[in-house]
């Protein structure tokens, strides 16, 4: 039995593996810190974020590490969520963009 995970975004519920998530353990979904965000009331995971952009978050761990920018979205709105959800060595990677740019800025959100 493989557990599931409930992440509401803008009131959207969507569902996920805990499998799925897990495979990249270094990141906000995938490492225990996404307890942080968790509501009981609802059971869910509240993260407050862009539809869009979290269904490409969510490509990332379906597809094994694929990850871009919506054209839809500016890059420098997209680089701001892929660092909350600490994202930012694996677009780097596919993007060859200096790492050092990123890598030293922290980008905290409210819980």
């Amino acid at each position: 039995h493989t557990e599931l995970n409930r992440v509401s975004v803008m009131l959207l519920s969507i569902q996920v593996f805990q499998s799925t998530l897990r495979k990249y353990k270094d990141t906000l979904l995938g490492s225990e810190e996404l307890q942080e965000y968790y509501d009981p009331e609802s059971g869910e995971h509240i993260i407050d974020t862009d539809p869009q952009i979290f269904y490409t978050i969510l490509h990332f761990y379906q597809t094994k590490g694929h990850l871009y920018c919506p054209p839809s979205i500016t890059e420098e709105r997209f680089l701001e969520e892929i660092k909350f959800f600490r994202l930012t060595k694996y677009f780097l990677k596919l993007n060859d963009t200096p790492e050092e740019t990123l890598e030293n800025e922290e980008n905290e959100r409210p819980k």
